[in-house]
């Protein structure tokens, strides 16, 4: 008698497993996505460590803190050194040897670099006014451009001054707070500067990022299984719709399905957050 109710509590709790494991990958099989290649972009940053980079992390967090998320923080400090651009992943290796042959090769960089504050309505930023270090960071990314293309990789150096953007994107009134915050930063603080390759998906360029704190599994079918960790892609306009019942629309960055879910689960974070780093190297 007690074998034939374990027999059936194995039985029953087998089915419920069974029914579970095929809902969720069922959920999928109607996916018009599902068998979509996601591309990559890449793109080359000159980051900043040392004391000057420990300051501006610093600012990031009192920024956020006291004004909220403006546009800065959807990276991190950094100064742009290219455009984004293509490369099959089959040829990720070409792509960081052609770029470690050539920075090794540039020689010296200069002792310095020489940032100055720069403050108007809608922008906060630090330029890099010295010539020597300009010319340094432009003639590295010109002899990589050059190197790349002869591999059938095309990257466009950035060709606007070059700068860091300290914050953009904020409402008239936080200026003068934000200008505040920003000169407590010293640009002439130490600092240790590295030059990055990343890459993203390009899904996320386009889209909010939040990241998920808490898993949870779904009650009903429109819902989406939150896995702790993983990130949710949205259209700035599917928060606002649904903000007001607590419920937020998007995308996993896992498992690419769309779906509804509770915003106390997620908190936006910087779009960096879900980049790849390939290759860091040191220039100073």
């Amino acid at each position: 008698m007690l074998d034939s109710f374990f027999f059936g509590l194995i039985l029953v709790l087998s089915l419920l497993f069974f029914l579970f494991f095929s809902h969720r990958i069922m959920a999928h099989v109607f996916d018009p996505d599902l068998d979509k290649v996601v591309q990559r972009e890449y793109v080359m940053y000159a980051i900043p460590g040392g004391d000057l980079g420990r300051q501006l992390d610093e600012l990031w967090e009192e920024s956020v803190a006291v004004c909220g998320r403006n546009g800065a923080h959807k990276s991190f400090p950094h100064i742009t050194l290219c455009q984004f651009f293509g490369c099959d992943d089959g040829r990720i290796p070409q792509l960081v040897h052609c770029l470690q042959r050539v920075i090794s090769t540039q020689g010296k960089p200069p002792d310095s670099f020489n940032l100055k504050f720069y403050s108007s309505g809608t922008y906060i930023g630090l330029f890099l006014e010295d010539q020597t270090s300009s010319q340094f960071l432009r003639t590295t990314m010109s002899s990589c451009s050059t190197e790349l293309g002869k591999i059938g990789i095309k990257m466009e150096p950035h060709k606007k001054q070059l700068h860091m953007t300290l914050a953009y994107q904020f409402h008239a009134d936080q200026q003068k707070t934000l200008e505040q915050m920003c000169k407590k930063v010293d640009p002439k603080a130490p600092v240790k500067w590295e030059l990055r390759l990343y890459s993203r998906d390009v899904r996320v360029g386009k889209q909010d990022v939040y990241r998920v704190l808490y898993s949870l599994n779904p009650r009903n079918d429109d819902e989406l299984e939150l896995n702790e960790d993983d990130f949710m892609l949205m259209e700035s306009g599917d928060k606002s719709e649904t903000e007001s019942e607590g419920w937020y629309h998007g995308t996993s960055f896992m498992t690419g399905v769309t779906g509804v879910f509770p915003g106390n689960y997620v908190e936006r974070c910087a779009e960096t957050d879900c980049w790849t780093l390939h290759r860091a190297w040191k220039i100073s």
